[in-house]
Parts: structure tokens; sequence; C-alpha cells
């Protein structure tokens, strides 16, 4: 998995056109343009492996511990969670590990 924390630069210019779609509305989402929302705002995208991978279950794990703590104290207002699995296997994950999802967009990549 990799995670990225972006604060108003064009890194996330590479993911323009990339398509995931999104866990609770299931529109697809432009991840360039989900990052670049137009704010000032940090994000912060993880992009991780099939739901019931161990290493996407760690960062799932650490999203939800640090998530709190990286919005206070790093100013992360934005966070989401790439899964390359389908809906019902990334809704398991955010069920397991319990994920707030009010706060941590979830989207997948079958």
């Amino acid at each position: 998995a990799f995670a990225m924390l972006v604060s108003s630069v064009n890194a996330y210019a590479p993911l323009k056109g990339v398509t995931v779609k999104s866990l609770s509305s299931g529109q697809d989402v432009d991840l360039g343009s989900y990052l670049s929302d137009g704010s000032a705002s940090r994000n912060l995208l993880v992009l991780g492996t099939y739901a019931a991978d161990f290493n996407a279950i760690e960062y799932a794990q650490r999203l939800r511990y640090y998530a709190p703590q990286l919005e206070k104290k790093c100013g992360v207002s934005k966070f989401g969670l790439v899964l390359n699995c389908e809906p019902e296997a990334a809704t398991k994950l955010a069920e397991e590990v319990d994920l707030d999802t009010s706060k941590i967009e979830i989207f997948t990549d079958p």
C-alpha cells in the first residue's frame, strides 16, 4: 500500500483520470479531482491492496487510529482509502476494523 499527504502541490496530477468507485455513493470519482478540491487543506489518500490482504488490513487499522491525530495535529481534513476489491469486501473490511466512514471515504477499484 502507498500513502501520500498532499498539501497544495501538484503531486496529485498523475492521478488525474484515474477513476475509482465511491463506496458511499456508488459514483465514479476521479482521484486527481478528489485530491485537488480547490481548498488549501491537506488530504491523505491510502492506495491499498485487496481488502483481505494483511497489508490492507494493517493500513486500515492505522488509518483508523491515526486519522484523529492527523486531523488535529497536522491539519488533514480529507481522508481516502482505495482498495482493489469489490464493494462488499471493502464494506466488510470497514466493519471489521471499525473505520469511521463518515470521516474516511472508501473507494474500490475492482
